[in-house]
């Protein structure tokens, strides 16, 4: 019976075929290679049905990379089936017998590179970034480089809903949402800042205390209708956090006291306890008692200073992610953020230099923006949203979000 040899071919997928063709099958995969450059591997499928020379030619043409002529793959067909077809029994394949004593031995030697088990400190580095893995003894908050979705109760959190709302929630450490409004019914020709007290605000060039003062004197005090209590929220000469509380008397000064002294930048204004008509019932008035530069004020009927000024806490980043404007009136209206800071150098501008950073203009109509990209302003950086009119007569309002960290 003529034996069968399985052929792993370069070109070809491994076929069998009789032993006396096995030389003359090697000649024809080794000439594609040298005179064709034939780069990767051409497949003949031995499972297709070949009953014919036809059937064979037919293959090799469909399987023959497209640089081989038709010359070359027909000089393969009579080597290849020789006047008889491989049968059935001729395709399975001889098993052949193979000593291990004929196996070439390897030297082995202390030569090369091996793993050596580690101690001392490269073992507690690992048993620090195990711990990680189990959640003991690992500060996460403080991982370097990381901003963990942490609850404000201390416990590491997955969160699935939006970042906006998952900050707003409470659910990311070290973040805090953050908005301004801002108000001005008395534009002009001329620039203003969004605050109720229609002027351009100016930014104090030193700490002092501060007073308030209503325009009411019966209602604006203890056993009055109006606000009785107000907090104001303060940035020190050193742009530090401070907060202090004080009780109206109605048109008599109120100061903040030797114990809050150095007040550089107001951040915020609001009504905190009020009598039964759960608003002031005269205007309220923040003044500097050194030099008493008007700072804050609260409309009459108000709860809170609508002034679309602010600056950035000390260790703080603010990132304003959405815009909103809006002027009610017959003439156009022109809205500017500005901030003294430099995007471009990353540099803090002198006090009283701003730069614009966005800009408006509206005719009795509104705009919303959410940023793509928030607005990044770092730690001291003074803001300021301004407006200014074609004609007086209009009424702007203005809002900015985001968030502190």
């Amino acid at each position: 019976m003529t034996t069968s040899k399985r052929i792993p071919l370069k070109y070809f997928k491994s076929i069998y075929v009789p032993e006396e063709l096995y030389e003359v099958f090697s000649a024809f995969e080794t000439m594609l290679q040298s005179e064709h450059g034939v780069d990767g591997r051409h497949i003949l499928e031995p499972s297709e049905s070949i009953t014919s020379d036809t059937d064979l030619q037919q293959q090799i043409a469909r399987t023959t990379p497209a640089n081989i002529s038709e010359s070359d793959q027909s000089m393969a067909l009579p080597a290849v089936v020789a006047g008889n077809f491989l049968t059935d029994e001729q395709l399975r394949a001889t098993a052949v017998p193979v000593s291990v004593a004929s196996v070439p031995s390897h030297a082995v030697t202390n030569a090369g590179t091996f793993a050596t088990q580690v101690d001392g400190t490269a073992l507690t580095a690992l048993q620090k970034i195990d711990d990680i893995v189990d959640g003991v003894g690992a500060n996460i908050s403080k991982i370097a480089g990381v901003v963990p979705l942490m609850h404000s109760d201390g416990e590491l959190r997955v969160i699935s809903q939006d970042y906006l709302q998952a900050l707003a929630e409470g659910d990311i450490a070290n973040h805090t949402r953050w908005d301004k409004m801002g108000y001005n019914d008395g534009l002009a020709t001329s620039e203003e800042t969004m605050w109720t007290y229609s002027s351009q605000y100016v930014f104090p060039t030193a700490g002092s205390q501060v007073r308030i003062v209503s325009s009411d004197n019966t209602q604006d005090k203890a056993g009055g209708t109006g606000a009785l209590t107000v907090r104001v929220g303060y940035l020190k000469s050193d742009f530090t956090e401070g907060s202090v509380t004080l009780t109206l008397n109605g048109t008599a000064n109120v100061d903040s006291g030797v114990s809050h002294a150095d007040i550089f930048r107001v951040n915020s204004f609001r009504v905190m306890t009020t009598g039964t008509n759960n608003a002031p019932v005269g205007n309220l008035t923040l003044t500097q008692v050194t030099g008493g530069l008007v700072v804050a004020y609260i409309r009459l009927g108000k709860t809170r200073a609508r002034s679309a000024i602010y600056t950035v806490p000390l260790g703080k980043t603010l990132y304003i992610t959405s815009i909103a404007f809006s002027a009610a009136g017959t003439k156009y209206v022109i809205f500017t953020n500005h901030a003294n800071y430099d995007s471009v150098t990353s540099a803090l501008l002198p006090r009283g230099l701003f730069y614009p950073f966005s800009e408006v203009v509206l005719l009795n109509s509104a705009y919303t923006k959410s940023l793509l990209v928030p607005t990044r302003l770092p730690a001291t950086t003074d803001l300021k949203v301004s407006v200014i009119a074609e004609a007086a007569g209009s009424v702007a309002t203005c809002h900015l979000r985001g968030w502190l960290e």
